[in-house]
């Protein structure tokens, strides 16, 4: 047994979802097992997730944000394909069976880069990636790319019009960054940021405290779930034409032949 697999990150959340997750092809990142009772022969509910980014790993504390990190991740993947999605979430850590105490999440920000002793396996993953679902995909180009990492964390954030507008810019930027060029509906851009900049409309959610004065606003407005499909359709276009496959599998190559690179600038 290799190191990792020592480590068993205990999942709560969508049971339906783990267990379709479950029977496919996983990823060496993120991999879901369980839902079955071996002693009993029946279905249960118990799923957990294996990673090698805790190969030879003995710190519990470490282990514990690597885990935050991966379903931070995880979340924000999900609402690329549903603002509803139920958050997932880790509620146990066990080492060879045994419990470790519990750390919440540090608040660090950051890529986790590629454990080097893997990388021939983790671009092995990437040519077979066809029989893996695009969620562990995007996992994936997150770990090494920061325009990824950016917009699945933005995602895994309260749904609301601060975090969808700082969304919006972040996507702006890196389109920005990266020559892509994107192509946006006038009347749902104004309205977008209408709603997001006014306390009026959007109220503490509004990226702009109270006004006393405000003129009549006459320009069109949006529901939250609107904003939502707005950015999400941002984020899935620049996703499209970023080249991300090509891009991380720049990065992972190149931990073949250095200890470490700025995997930021690729």
């Amino acid at each position: 047994m290799k190191n990792y697999q020592e480590w068993e990150f205990l999942l709560d959340g969508c049971t339906q979802e783990f267990r379709h997750f479950s029977i496919l092809p996983g990823t060496r990142f993120f991999s879901i097992y369980g839902g079955i009772d071996h002693y009993h022969d029946c279905p249960n509910d118990d799923f957990r997730m294996q990673t090698v980014f805790v190969e030879g790993e003995d710190d519990p504390e470490l282990v514990w944000q690597v885990g935050h990190e991966l379903i931070s991740l995880y979340n924000g993947a999900s609402r690329l394909y549903a603002r509803d999605h139920l958050s997932a979430s880790i509620y146990e850590i066990r080492k060879t069976d045994r419990s470790v105490p519990h750390s919440p999440p540090s608040g660090t920000f950051g890529l986790l880069g590629t454990p080097q002793a893997f990388s021939r396996e983790v671009l092995r993953d990437l040519e077979d990636g066809g029989a893996t679902h695009p969620k562990f995909r995007f996992i994936h180009f997150a770990t090494e790319l920061m325009d990824v990492y950016l917009i699945l964390k933005y995602l895994d954030m309260e749904a609301n019009w601060s975090t969808y507008y700082k969304m919006m810019e972040t996507i702006k930027e890196v389109a920005k960054l990266h020559k892509v060029e994107l192509y946006f509906d006038e009347k749902e851009k104004d309205a977008f940021h209408n709603t997001a900049n006014n306390f009026s409309i959007a109220g503490f959610d509004a990226r702009h405290g109270f006004k006393h004065n405000v003129k009549a606003n006459k320009t069109a407005k949006m529901d939250l779930s609107d904003g939502y499909t707005f950015v999400v359709n941002m984020a899935k276009e620049y996703f499209c034409k970023a080249e991300l496959e090509r891009r991380y599998a720049k990065a992972v190559s190149a931990r073949l032949e250095k200890p470490s690179i700025d995997a930021t600038s690729t």
